[in-house]
């Protein structure tokens, strides 16, 4: 049946509700007080997204989003995440999983708490000397814009990444309704950046470049 769609969203919308309640506890210096995030954890289930040998975008994407988490919990933000393990969002009767699973990641994020959001996802490319973490944002959105200049700008700091933010043509950052970006970890194609990525140092360190640039952006937004 249809309805059965919408559980998951709604249980997600009313975990966010408890959360957004939880935030009055938080203390008011921390930066990120009062500040509901959706954490977007890229594919899920049976599509594994980027892929090389044994090596899958979507078990990375989820380790990178969890650390994500507990570091913006940590500076006082409240915390929606689109999967928690490894599956998708789409019904057991869709059509098209993808579509559907894309359609209610979206719907998440616009369920009317949030206050901005991250996608977390990993890259590939045909040549294997491409590598560096990149930031994409919503194309003639100035929050979304400045959000990613400041994540790009603590990832060249923390990594050896020389790419630069840019605007991105994808689905998540074009449908919601609140400012996000969407974060390309690194390169599968590339060796070094692979074993890199597997590492729980490493994914640490991204993390912490993420939310280090998500406060400086909030910040600038006061």
């Amino acid at each position: 049946m249809r309805y059965k769609r919408w559980i998951l969203p709604f249980l997600l919308f009313a975990a966010a509700l408890v959360m957004s309640m939880q935030v009055l506890a938080v203390p008011q210096a921390l930066p990120l007080a009062n500040r509901v995030y959706v954490i977007d954890s890229g594919h899920g289930g049976k599509d594994d997204g980027a892929q090389r040998g044994d090596v899958r975008e979507d078990a990375i994407n989820l380790a990178i989003a969890r650390e994500v988490r507990t570091l913006l919990i940590e500076q006082g933000a409240s915390v929606i995440m689109t999967r928690d393990g490894d599956h998708d969002l789409a019904g057991e009767d869709a059509e098209n999983r993808k579509r559907e699973d894309m359609q209610q990641r979206v719907a998440i994020i616009n369920c009317g708490w949030a206050d901005a959001f991250i996608s977390i996802h990993l890259n590939a490319y045909t040549s294997a000397n491409v590598h560096g973490a990149q930031v994409f944002y919503q194309e003639e959105n100035a929050a979304s814009k400045q959000m990613a200049q400041q994540i790009q700008q603590q990832l060249s700091a923390s990594t050896d990444t020389k790419m630069s933010a840019k605007p991105g043509d994808y689905y998540i950052l074009e449908k919601p309704s609140v400012p996000g970006v969407l974060v390309e970890c690194g390169f599968l194609s590339h060796a070094a950046e692979r074993e890199q990525l597997q590492s729980e140092s490493y994914q640490k360190t991204l993390a912490k470049a993420i939310v280090d640039g998500v406060i400086a952006y909030e910040r600038n937004e006061q």
